[in-house]
């Protein structure tokens, strides 16, 4: 038990390095909970210096991603039992 509960972990582990979401059918998926920053205001400047691919690199999007654990609906109805753990 111990040896298949070791390759889990890993294989968990690895995906969610690769940023990879990994479902467990009946338990829950590994995932990530997405914030995103909205993107900056523009600046019209004309500047010769800075060209345009810079300035849309700057305004870009920029996502920060947590790992989360979502419960699946079977396991969750046998968790509201115990408080705390919903």
């Amino acid at each position: 038990m111990m040896i298949i509960w070791s390759a889990l972990i890993e294989y968990v582990g690895n995906n969610i390095k690769a940023g990879r979401s990994v479902n467990i059918k009946k338990f829950g998926s590994f995932t990530y909970d997405c914030q995103t920053e909205l993107p900056k205001i523009a600046k019209r400047s004309i500047s010769p210096k800075v060209d345009i691919f810079t300035q849309r690199k700057e305004r870009k999007n920029i996502h920060h991603l947590k790992p989360a654990f979502v419960v699946d609906g079977v396991l969750q109805y046998h968790l509201v039992r115990y408080p705390g753990k919903e």
